[in-house]
Order: C-alpha cells, then structure tokens, then sequence
C-alpha cells in the first residue's frame, strides 16, 4: 500500500505514457534479485545498491520502455563503494522525472563513509583501534564522526590561537611582498610552539590572514633559527595582515590531550580517540569517510547532452572527505578552490527536495557549469567543512548557452559551516544570473553568509538579476575572519535585489562584520527592507560602487558606527532612503563621507539613549547644512521592543505614519519550519 500511494503522488497529474518501472533499493538486499519487491521473499526482493537501480533503469529502456522510472530506497545506510553518477542516458521527461526518493516514512542514509570497527581502552583513558588498510596505505582520513558528531583532530591550542613572531628571515615588508613566493612559505614561530613532531610531513598548520585561512603542510622544522616552512605557499605572504599571526596545529599526536580529539597514526595505523563524559566503547560508532564526492550529475552539452529531470527527494547524503595536494595553495576567498559532495553540471530541472547534505569536509552541494532550473527546496545542508551551496562558476561561461542560471534554493536550511575551511561561505553565486535564494535559514559560517557575484571593480559582470529575500541569516564570522558580512555583494549586478532578510549577530575578527556588504565595484544593486542589527562594523558598508538604492531599511546597534562609506568617487556612490538607523551612542557615520557623491534623505534616526547624533565630525545641524538629510526625522520609530530586538512596528508606530514600510521578522526564513 505504501508503494502505491508514493506512485499515486508521483504520478496523479501526469498523463498518460508508456510503461515504466519501479525499483527499490534496501541495505539488505541483493544486485542478483529484480529490484522489484520491497523486501526480502522467496529468494527475490530489492535491489542493494543505487548503481544497480541505475543500470535497471538503463536496461528498461533499451527494452523500450518508456517511463516514469522511480527508485525507492528504503531505510539505513546505503554505503557507496564509488562515486553515484548520473549521465545524459538517465534523464526523464518533464512529465516523468527520474526520482530517487525515500521509501515512504523511512530514512535512507547514502553514506561515503565507512565504519570503523569498536575501540577498545587502552588504560590510559583512551580508545584505540588498529586498522589495517591505513598501516598499508590504502586508506587514510581526516574526519571522524564519533555517534552522528563531528570529532576534532588533535590539535593546539584547543582553543585559540598561537601567533607567529614575523615572517621568514629575509623578508623584511610582508606588504611590499606581496608577489614573493618566499614570503608565503612559512613563518617564524615563538620559542617552543613547534618542534620535529610525531610524523611531522603530517602535521597541518591553519594560518588565519584577513578572510582567509589556509591549511599547509610543513616541509621543515628549524629549533634554532625557529622557523617553520611550508610545502606548498599561501596565497598571501604570511604576516602580511598582522605582524603575529593567528594560527593553530592540526593532526599531531603530542596534541592529543583533550576529550574529544583524536588521531590516526599513518606510520602503524593506530587511531587513538578520547572519549567525552557518558560515551561507552560498547555502544559508540565510528565513521570515518572514504569518498570525496559522493554524487554527480554529469552532462556535457558539447559531447554527451544534458542530464534533464532528475529528481531526489526525502534522501540523506551523509559522510563526505576532503582532499589537499600537499603542494596544493588551500587558500582563497570563499574557498573557492575546493569541490562539494554534490556536483550538479551541464543540467537542466535537476531537483533536491527534503534532502539532507551533512558531515562533509568541503562543500556540500555546487550547481556548477550549465546548471538551469534547476532547485533545493526544503533541504537541510549541514555540518560541512567549507560552505553550504554554490552556485556557477568563477569564471564566466564560454557561451551564454552554457551559462548557469535560474536557479533557486528556497525553504533550506543552511548551517554549521567551515570547520576545515573556514572561508566557506552558506550561499556562494558566482558569475551566474536570474537566480534566487529566498526563505532560508544561513547561520554560524566563519565568513560570510551570502556572497553573490564574482567580478572586482567596474569590469561587466555575469552575475546579475539575482534575487535574496526573505532570509533569515546570523552568527556569521564568528569573529574569525575580518572583510566580511551577512550578503558580500561584488562587481556590477544590474537588477539584483536584496530584500526583507534579516541579518544579525555578525561579528569579524578585525576591520568588518558589517550586514549588507557591497565590495568592488558593486553597482545598480536595489537593497530594500531589509532589519540588520548587531553587527560590529556596521549595518550597511560600501567599499565602492556606483548607483546602489539603500531604503526602507533598519540598521541597529553596530558597535563602531552605524554606515560606513570607504571609497569616495566621481558619481553617485548610493541613494540611502527611508531608512530607519537606530544607535546607542555610537556615531552614525564612519569612513570617507567628505565628496558627497551620495544621496541620504528622508530617513528616521534614533539614538535610544538620548544622546546626539554625530555624523563624523559634525553634528545633526552642520551635516544636514550640507545638503543632507533634508526631509528626516529623529525620534522613536516605535518598534515594539528595540531592547529586546523585537523591531516589528504596531499599526500606530510613528515610523509607520512617515510612510516607512517594514518587514515582519515572523514571515522571514523557512516557512517548513512554521
């Protein structure tokens, strides 16, 4: 009965059409049996492995059967020996889509990983296994999952930071360096903070530059001139940001000392793992990932065809590695560099609904090269060690045919970001248009929430009318990175829209942590109704830009100024409208204010504390004697409890009568979650 009403829902509005096939995938089921029957009986049942279900469905069709195809997969782990690929061969049909789903009311877990056997005490307070395949060389892994949880390599400090004590001997001006490979291969460290460890060449060391933080490996340990040099270089020189440098070890055994760490030995394959207060060594498992990319939709429209109409829905993808070339530069904005556990290329109405990416140690899922209409829709994207969900590519498409647009990602959730990268960012579009990210859920990532576009200064874009709204994004930066916001905006971006999100507790390590963020060259950007609070910088920054619309938005409460202009120009840089700015004794403004080549008007402050407003160096009266602010206001808007940041505005709020129009906080993020 559960078969049927999946099939009635699949297909109830479809017409009618040659006959098709349905197929189930179960852990304990057999690739020899026909796939055909939920469970085990009379030597028949499902099939194991979604490979499988793949080449029945292929060889359905070279029967002649036409479709709908459907593979059911029932609950458990369902682990993957290879990458699941899906070709040009595997499409649907828009009346028919090709769909991979959960068996009804049950949870499928398609896993890249693999468990490892129990551990056993060692007396000394920690648990131990030998596994063979790693002591060989076949196998080696940089995360584990101890119950479903991500565990911490061995690492020091445990928490923090150590710093550097400059660059390498010879480099005297990290900043008039900038293009040495010599003054990005290693630092000089305070005495005592490294030495020849335990299987040194694997030792990782995190360097933390401005919104970045690469992950080399070391080459050389020096005591006595105490230097540490790098295998492969960064793409900053190190110090360049700050003389004494953050940074921290990863993957050495003497830094094993701390409940919830542990560390696999490559040289005897020992993973040595100490366990948190009520873990039992009878009952924990251990997962450990194998593969690094665990599905790919795989078209070539200039040799193979699109893949078209591939639905998943209801499925888990769990247990994703990373991979770095020791000589590899693991560096870079947004860390763009890395690939994703779901690579989506040359498709077109490709669909994830309900799903689950989580555990994985880059990305979680990247709509790449000629991606169109294709959607994420009431997803949960979590616990990832870069970002959540890219969109296009860096570099702009060889054709306008070939270009990834009309995508959208609505409903999700999208959290827990960069805990190997940390320059991942929850919504990455790159040079890619007409997309949309609406009604999302975007928290605790170490850059930045939202980042669209991917062109510095005035050059044309590729990323243009791209619509965010209605999201709700916060705890980004985590005071991590610096240069950063809730939406980084870049490059010019006709007819893209920001608006009604809400932005809050953004939070740099330095200069940044700002709400609405429009970089390089951002330019004809409409930035509307948004509430952005509590942020450090500021709630709206403009680097520069020409001709961005700033109204009918709040900003409360940034600790070093409310707006911050840092570029001044020959044309008009924004229109700053209708706005609602709301302080505590802080200064409105901040950065370079002084060309006026900017409109501000007809906008309502408020200093909660009674204190006066300072615009830079002047006050209310001077600044509005310059011609700015005209037609504002100061006074309460009256916000229902600004305090408590409640900002929503009863019927006879004042901020209302002057005609302002403000977005209900209610209304914002996942409506799945109302």
């Amino acid at each position: 009965m559960r078969i049927v009403l999946i099939l009635f829902a699949v297909w109830a509005t479809a017409p009618a059409q040659g006959p098709g096939a349905t197929f189930i995938v179960a852990a304990n089921g057999n690739d020899q049996w026909s796939g055909t029957r939920a469970r085990p009986i009379d030597g028949d049942g499902p099939f194991k492995s979604l490979v499988r279900a793949r080449d029945a469905m292929r060889e359905a069709r070279r029967a002649g059967r036409t479709g709908p195809f459907i593979i059911l997969v029932r609950g458990g782990v369902h682990r993957l020996d290879e990458t699941f690929t899906l070709r040009p061969e595997d499409s649907g049909t828009p009346d028919f889509p090709v769909v991979f789903a959960a068996y009804p009311e049950e949870r499928p877990v398609i896993s890249g990983g693999r468990r490892i056997g129990s551990l056993k005490p060692t007396g000394q307070g920690a648990w131990s296994v030998s596994i063979r395949d790693v002591a060989e060389g076949r196998w080696s892994f940089h995360q584990l999952f101890v119950n479903g949880q991500r565990r911490v390599r061995a690492r020091t400090p445990n928490q923090g930071y150590l710093r550097t004590d400059g660059p390498l001997p010879g480099i005297k001006n990290p900043q008039r360096e900038r293009k040495n490979p010599a003054a990005c291969m290693g630092f000089r460290f305070r005495k005592g903070d490294l030495r020849p460890f335990h299987r040194l060449q694997d030792v990782n060391v995190v360097t933390y530059q401005s919104w970045t933080a690469p992950l080399s490996y070391i080459d050389d340990v020096d005591e006595k001139e105490r230097t540490v040099r790098f295998v492969g270089r960064t793409a900053w020189p190190l110090s360049y940001w700050e003389r004494n440098q953050r940074y921290h070890l990863e993957n050495l055994k003497e830094g094993l000392d701390a409940p919830g760490e542990w560390y696999l030995d490559r040289g005897d394959g020992v993973l040595t793992y100490l366990p948190v207060a009520g873990e039992d060594p009878g009952t924990a498992t251990f997962e450990a990932p194998v593969l690094q990319q665990l599905v790919r939709i795989d078209g070539d429209p200039a040799q193979r065809g699109l893949v078209r109409h591939v639905h998943f829905r209801g499925l888990a993808f769990h247990h994703a590695a990373w991979r770095v070339e020791k000589r590899q530069t693991a560096d870079g904005q947004a860390a763009a560099s890395l690939g994703a556990a779901i690579l989506v290329r040359g498709a077109r109405d490709v669909v994830f609904s309900r799903c689950e990416v989580a555990h994985v140690g880059e990305h979680g899922l990247w709509l790449e090269r000629d991606c169109v209409d294709c959607r994420l829709t009431r997803c949960r994207v979590h616990d990832l060690g870069a970002g959540g969900v890219r969109v296009g590519h860096m570099q702009s498409p060889k054709a306008p045919s070939e270009a990834t647009k009309r995508n959208r990602i609505d409903d999700c959730t999208i959290q827990d970001g960069g805990h190997v990268f940390h320059a991942g960012v929850g919504v990455w579009i790159g040079r890619s248009s007409h997309n949309a990210v609406t009604h999302c859920e975007i928290s605790d990532f170490d850059y930045t929430g939202i980042s669209v576009g991917w062109s510095w200064g005035y050059a044309r874009s590729s990323a243009h009318h791209n619509l965010i709204e209605r999201n709700h994004v916060h705890r980004i930066g985590r005071g991590v990175l610096s240069d950063m916001g809730g939406i980084y905006l870049l490059g010019a971006s006709p007819g893209t829209i920001v608006r009604e999100n809400v932005f809050h507790d953004i939070r740099s390590y330095a200069y940044g942590g700002w709400g609405l963020y429009t970089d390089e060259g951002s330019s004809f950007i409409l930035l509307e109704g948004n509430l952005v609070y509590d942020t450090k910088t500021g709630g709206f920054h403009q680097h520069y830009g020409k001709e961005n619309v700033v109204r009918h938005n709040v900003f409360a409460f940034a600790r070093l100024g409310q707006l911050q202009r840092s570029r001044q120009e020959a044309h008009v840089s924004f229109i700053f409208e209708r706005n609602i700015i709301v302080l505590d004794g802080e200064p409105v403004l901040h950065g370079a204010w002084g060309n006026g080549h900017f409109r501000v008007d007809h906008n309502l402050y408020w200093d909660v504390g009674g204190k006066p407003l300072r615009f830079g160096k002047q006050d209310w009266d001077a600044w509005r004697r310059r011609g700015f602010d005209a037609g504002s206001q100061r006074g309460n808007p009256g916000f229902i409890d600004a305090a408590g940041r409640d900002f929503r505005l009863p019927a006879d709020a004042a901020a209302r009568r002057l005609g302002f129009r403000p977005v209900d906080p209610t209304e914002v993020g996942p409506r799945s979650s109302r």
